[in-house]
């Protein structure tokens, strides 16, 4: 990966993040965005956020679009799945073997 793909990288990183903190500053969870008559949650901005701070940190720091893409993933659907209310432990244990298995196979490609 190229200096100038990293640094892409980074300012993303930099200006999600500040995305993400106002977000969480200035709204509530319940707030409601209208679009063009339609109404949509807030958390929804919530995730895609956070799934974009992800994915360009790991990637700034791994060098690889993949490995950002596989984190990402991952701690989006850990959060996804504790929003939704599926705390058992075996939905923790299921996603980090499905992360662990994911990353094995990127890692034996390469």
């Amino acid at each position: 990966m190229s200096r100038k793909q990293r640094f892409i990288f980074f300012v993303s990183s930099i200006i999600s993040l500040i995305g993400f903190i106002i977000l969480i500053l200035n709204f509530s969870p319940y707030f409601q965005i209208n679009l063009i008559k339609v109404q949509m949650p807030i958390t929804i901005f919530f995730f895609v956020l956070f799934f974009i701070l992800i994915f360009s940190i790991f990637t700034f720091i791994f060098r690889s679009k993949i490995q950002g893409l596989i984190f990402s993933f991952f701690s989006t659907g850990y959060l996804l799945l504790n929003f939704f209310n599926f705390r058992h432990w075996l939905f923790s244990v299921l996603i980090v073997l499905l992360f662990f298995f994911c990353e094995m196979l990127v890692l034996e490609k390469e």
